[in-house]
């Protein structure tokens, strides 16, 4: 039978858990962000992966105060099934910023402004950070002034 005293410290000993396991959901996101930005590069064979990754995630956690959702988008962007694998069987991430491109391009001939968006803001954290890698930027000059607003309201 549980005391008194030990029902509290099944209680206390619970919250610390709980925090480990119900976590910062937009911590995690950018985790994963930053996580498939550094695959991307490097199974595009770049140098200073470590480096465009960290930027790619401070870029994009510090402009943008977006939801965790936008992680479902970039994993949504990645090639559709059968996924496109190398020879360990493991997803091909070398088109990942192409394929965000084309998903941003898609959202906006379908009139899913907020998608575009939402795709065009993952660019821009690329575009910011493409120079470390030496890699293409992408064209998201349609959502040019929506994106400077959002970045002067997160200031």
């Amino acid at each position: 039978m549980l005391t008194r005293f030990s029902s509290i410290f099944l209680l206390l000993s619970f919250f610390p858990l709980s925090g480990c396991l119900y976590g910062d959901q937009e911590g995690m996101a950018m985790d994963a962000f930053s996580r498939n930005a550094r695959k991307y590069c490097e199974t595009k064979n770049h140098f200073s992966c470590l480096a465009y990754s960290t930027c790619y995630k401070n870029v994009y956690s510090k402009n943008f105060k977006r939801n965790s959702a936008d992680m479902a988008l970039m994993d949504w962007a990645m090639p559709e099934k059968p996924h496109k694998e190398n020879e360990f069987g493991e997803r091909d991430y070398s088109s990942m910023m192409e394929n965000i491109n084309n998903k941003m391009l898609e959202a906006e001939n379908n009139n899913h402004h907020h998608l575009s968006v939402s795709y065009a803001y993952m660019l821009y954290a690329h575009n910011d950070c493409a120079i470390i890698i030496g890699d293409k930027k992408y064209d998201i000059s349609l959502y040019e002034k929506e994106i400077q607003d959002e970045i002067n309201i997160n200031k």
